[in-house]
């Protein structure tokens, strides 16, 4: 978030903050919550956490299949792989454009960045069960 702020991404640092803050609270409340459970054991034996696991990774390549086999030209672009900057381009004047960097991120962070959002929401589901373990002293 700092860093974002110091290279002038006012608007993208306050959305990385919030987003930190928000899995953070989300985090501390299921903690709390599931601390307090009368039978904790219930919800994170070891086979609710294998079968929930396996259902998570049948799930995701579910999805992974179904977007490499509906689209046989279909290609994975990462970020950093621009093919042509005319979509960035804010504002255009015949042979020079205007490249905004705040715009740019947050355009990349919905076009390009959907995988960020998958592997973000998994590692704060990850959190949950790890600080839940953590909490109930197994």
């Amino acid at each position: 978030c700092g860093i974002v702020l110091n290279y002038g991404g006012s608007f993208l640092g306050l959305m990385v903050f919030l987003i930190y803050l928000g899995g953070m609270l989300v985090v501390f409340g299921y903690t709390t919550a599931m601390a307090m459970e009368e039978y904790p054991e219930v919800w994170v034996s070891n086979n609710t956490v294998l079968f929930t696991f396996l259902l998570g990774l049948m799930g995701e390549s579910m999805l992974i299949a179904y977007l490499l086999l509906e689209d046989e030209d279909l290609e994975f672009e990462i970020v950093l792989n621009f093919n042509g900057e005319g979509d960035w381009v804010i504002y255009d004047t015949g042979d020079s454009g205007f490249f905004s960097e705040e715009y740019m991120g947050i355009a990349a962070l919905y076009s390009y960045g959907f995988w960020l959002a998958i592997v973000s929401g998994w590692s704060l589901v990850t959190c949950i069960v790890v600080i839940m373990e953590i909490t109930r002293g197994n």
